[in-house]
């Protein structure tokens, strides 16, 4: 009797080890909780992610560099002039413009409607602000062509003016990206021009276009 007593107190011995045995390894195979974890911290994937929403939303949401679009919003009226060569006569045209607000402020579009060379003219422009690249961007479409151009701008403030240069396929000369310059004066929220230059065959640089704007 005394023997089995023995006996099983050696089993219940060998058990015990055992399972200490298990417990220990389970407790090695087990991955590590960080204390950030145990306190319901974001997962490192987690807290990359939340970074990245950050960023995108800093320059998807609309700045001060948009701002400075707003004395050019509203409803307006326009005369144009453009010239075919330096020191011409130049042609002239006129009509409205309606200029607003899209995308929840990011852009502004604007839509003329008026006449050119004894035909009707309808144009629509889009300029906004890359926070991204840092720089102002646009580009124009109209009824007199197939083609669009495009243009990015620097904001001068001495001048209160987006300093412009772009290209655009010029039907009269076939050139197919010709480059021009143009100046956007924002001016006092009544009235404001738009100044755009390009060079002549031999080199020199002119007027082509002017654009005045005056509030409705």
């Amino acid at each position: 009797m005394k023997r089995v007593a023995l006996y099983g107190l050696g089993l219940i011995g060998i058990a015990l080890l055992i399972g200490h045995n298990v417990t220990a390894e389970n407790k090695a195979a087990a991955p590590a909780v960080s204390p950030a974890a145990q306190a319901g911290a974001p997962s490192p994937e987690d807290a990359a992610k939340a970074e990245m929403m950050k960023k995108w939303e800093a320059v998807a949401t609309p700045g001060e560099e948009h701002k400075r679009l707003e004395p050019i919003v509203g409803s307006w009226t326009y005369t144009m002039k453009w010239w075919m060569e330096p020191n011409g006569q130049p042609e002239q045209s006129s009509g409205t413009s309606e200029n607003i607000w899209i995308l929840g402020g990011r852009f502004v579009q604007q839509k003329i409607a008026g006449q050119s060379m004894g035909q009707p003219f309808e144009g629509i422009g889009i300029t906004g602000y890359d926070r991204i690249r840092k720089e102002y961007s646009g580009f124009w479409i109209d009824n007199m062509s197939t083609t669009t151009a495009a243009s990015t701008a620097q904001y001068d403030p001495a001048a209160n003016s987006l300093v412009e240069t772009g290209s655009f396929a010029c039907p009269m000369t076939g050139e197919t990206h010709r480059q021009f310059r143009a100046v956007l004066k924002l001016g006092d929220g009544q009235s404001y021009t738009y100044e755009m230059y390009s060079k002549h065959t031999d080199g020199t640089e002119f007027k082509t276009m002017e654009i005045s704007y005056v509030r409705q």
